[in-house]
């Protein structure tokens, strides 16, 4: 799921941040990176650089892997905080799913043929 300046909860008190994403990402990398400098922690200077331009992205992709029947399913859908994804006793997802945020629900579903077919969340079934 994508966020652009979507204000979020502080880990630490529990406050609303009205600041992006990037933003925060910047400020922290504007103290540490001097602070690499000034004790000469070179070894950190292409880590922070990476962090840097991953910080400017407006995309995070997170891939979940696991075995079958592990609970990827029931994880994704506890995390979106409701049923998107089957559950079953026997695997049920045996393709690879991407979620993202989008201005409506629906499924975006690309066959091997390379035709796209889009349909209502409600319509969506993996199997």
């Amino acid at each position: 799921m994508q966020s652009k300046s979507r204000p979020h909860h502080s880990p630490i008190n529990g406050q609303i941040d009205s600041r992006s994403r990037p933003g925060i990402a910047r400020e922290v990398l504007g103290t540490i990176a001097p602070l690499c400098s000034r004790y000469q922690i070179t070894a950190l200077d292409e880590f922070v650089e990476s962090c840097r331009s991953f910080a400017e992205e407006e995309v995070l992709n997170i891939a979940i892997l696991g075995r079958f029947k592990t609970g990827k399913s029931s994880f994704l859908n506890q995390f979106l905080g409701r049923s998107v994804l089957p559950v079953g006793v026997i695997p049920v997802t045996a393709v690879v799913i991407e979620i993202q945020y989008g201005p409506q629900e629906r499924a975006d579903i690309r066959f091997l043929n390379g035709r796209t077919e889009v349909i209502p969340l409600d319509r969506f079934d993996p199997c």
